[in-house]
């Protein structure tokens, strides 16, 4: 597999729009102070609906509000990745696979020539702190089935090395994922049950400062299981 590469164009604009439950009382009638007088009339300039009402100057309406569109460009390169694979037959009753992925997370890219995008985009402040966080990996997966007549015993394991580079929080974030299954087949039906277990770390922090020395961070181990079952028949 090679890297992708993206050009992503985003607008970007919002906007509000509030309704009234009832009038805001402003002043009494009449009222001649000229700094609210000139106020009005900004109001009144900008689309707000003000009137008088029971001898109160009230605003009963707000016009909606909205930026203008924001329009950037940018760049993105995805991590390079290449698989490779081996397996083993053992006559019909046995085989075993081995697979490699190496993915170059230092290589991905964020980058942009648009005067209006991030300055971390075009000085390549971003991609520095990819390098810096991130680090090259190679994941492994093996497995492997036997059967015996209509039935079939599978076993796997995968592990993916963490990502992110040692000296970055000192957290292994590296991820193992086992699993096993049993299946029945016949000419008619099949059933398989397969199971998977995974276990993993990772961290949470509710905030962050700039000297790590004065906030804590809950260190969180992560476990899973999965249950799949599948049924099915020929027709």
């Amino acid at each position: 597999n090679t890297p992708t590469w993206f050009n992503v164009s985003e607008t970007t604009e919002s906007s509000l729009r509030v309704d009234l439950a009832r009038p805001i009382d402003v002043a009494a009638a009449g009222t001649t102070d000229p700094g609210l007088t000139n106020l009005l009339n900004t109001l009144r300039g900008a689309g707000y609906g003000i009137q008088t009402q029971n001898n109160r100057i009230v605003i009963n309406s707000i016009p909606a509000l909205a930026v203008k569109p924001f329009d950037s460009n940018y760049q993105l390169r995805t991590p390079f990745k290449a698989n490779g694979g081996v397996a083993f037959f053992f006559g019909k009753s046995a085989f075993v696979s081995g697979n490699v992925e190496y993915v170059a997370y230092e290589g991905m890219r964020l980058s942009s020539n648009d005067e209006n995008a991030d300055g971390g985009l075009s000085d390549g402040t971003y991609t520095n702190d990819v390098k810096r966080a991130y680090r090259n990996v190679v994941n492994l997966k093996v497995g492997g089935e036997y059967r015996i007549q209509n039935i079939s015993l599978r076993a796997g394991f995968s592990y993916y090395p963490d990502q992110y580079k040692q000296t970055f929080d000192n957290l292994d974030r590296s991820r193992s994922i086992y699993s096993g299954g049993l299946g029945y087949r016949n000419d008619k039906f099949y059933v398989d049950v397969a199971a998977l277990y995974g276990k993993s770390a990772s961290a949470y922090s509710p905030y962050v400062l700039n000297n790590t020395a004065d906030y804590a961070s809950a260190k969180i181990n992560n476990a899973t299981t999965q249950v799949i079952l599948s049924v099915g028949t020929y027709f």
